[in-house]
């Protein structure tokens, strides 16, 4: 059943289309990955589901739907979409223990009233990430770095969102701690949706029920996890350590330089794209059904 929606989505900055027609729809208690390079707009996707676009961002056309209700006109999603901050100095305060922090905040927003379910609750997670529940007696600052980025999965995962949304956070941990928090999200994804906005290509492809391609504001691919899938678009090949961009373009200034706003049917992923060809200059940039639930923004595609 649908949880969110984003329905014909396009947003602009001083006339410069930053995501355009965007069309996403999130199932109730699925994993996603939202894969994309830097400039991509995954950041700005994110605060729009939120409603914290900057004020110099206009909403040109379209809508996100939290069940039924827009997000830009209701608030009843507040405590429904939360997500996830790594920074212990945006998620704790250096002057109280981290279980005091915890505690007081989930009972002061009505999550728990009942002090045994919270600790049961509490050791549950803890048991899950590994962490020893001595560090809940220590202030923020007597804690590592990587411990400190497992808790601050704990807090968000307590409000029992609807939805828990995930941007880049884990790209200073280490191997073995980002393996585990990826374990603990497809464990605690029984019960609410994620999804995960990255640019690092890891076991999240693994975990996830479905996974799309976003690129300067568009999907270039989407598809469920499943096995023997023919086609991949050039861009996922970035993501799995092949070379797949042309050697006479520049990667980063092409990359995140292109303004969509022009009114040329290219194919925005051209001045990238190894196997461009000249009917790629007349092309939507429409999602093609190549496969069944396999969608593809291309006209000449590599085969796995």
């Amino acid at each position: 059943m649908p949880i969110l929606k984003i329905n014909n989505f396009t947003l602009v900055n001083k006339d410069k289309k930053i995501i355009d027609n965007l069309n996403l729809v999130f199932e109730e208690n699925r994993f996603y990955t939202v894969f994309g390079l830097s400039g991509s707009a995954k950041t700005i996707l994110r605060d729009s589901i939120f409603n914290l676009l900057p004020e110099d961002f206009e909403r040109k056309k379209g809508d996100i739907f939290f069940k039924e209700d827009s997000v830009f006109s209701n608030s009843s999603h507040k405590k429904k979409i939360l997500s996830v901050f790594t920074n212990s100095e945006t998620v704790f305060n250096e002057n109280y223990k981290v279980g005091v922090q915890l505690k007081d905040i989930l009972f002061l927003n009505k999550i728990y009233t009942d002090k045994a379910e919270f600790k049961k609750d509490l050791q549950y997670y803890l048991d899950l990430l590994d962490i020893d529940e001595k560090f809940m007696n220590f202030y923020p600052y007597e804690i590592d770095r990587k411990t400190l980025i497992k808790i601050s999965f704990i807090l968000p995962v307590m409000f029992k969102p609807d939805i828990l949304i995930i941007d880049d956070s884990l790209h200073k941990a280490d191997t073995l701690t980002n393996n585990l928090i990826y374990l603990y999200l497809k464990k605690v994804k029984e019960n609410m949706t994620i999804v995960f906005f990255t640019s690092v290509n890891n076991i999240l492809s693994e975990l996830s029920d479905e996974i799309i391609y976003l690129y300067n504001g568009r999907i270039l691919e989407k598809f469920k996890v499943k096995q023997g899938l023919k086609f991949k678009h050039p861009y996922r090949e970035l993501f799995e350590n092949k070379k797949v961009f042309n050697s006479e373009t520049s990667f980063v200034n092409n990359g995140n330089n292109l303004d969509l706003t022009d009114n040329s049917k290219r194919c925005i992923y051209y001045d990238m794209c190894p196997l461009r060809t000249k009917k790629c200059l007349d092309f939507d940039n429409k999602l093609i059904e190549y496969e069944k639930e396999h969608f593809i923004s291309c006209l000449n595609l590599t085969e796995d």
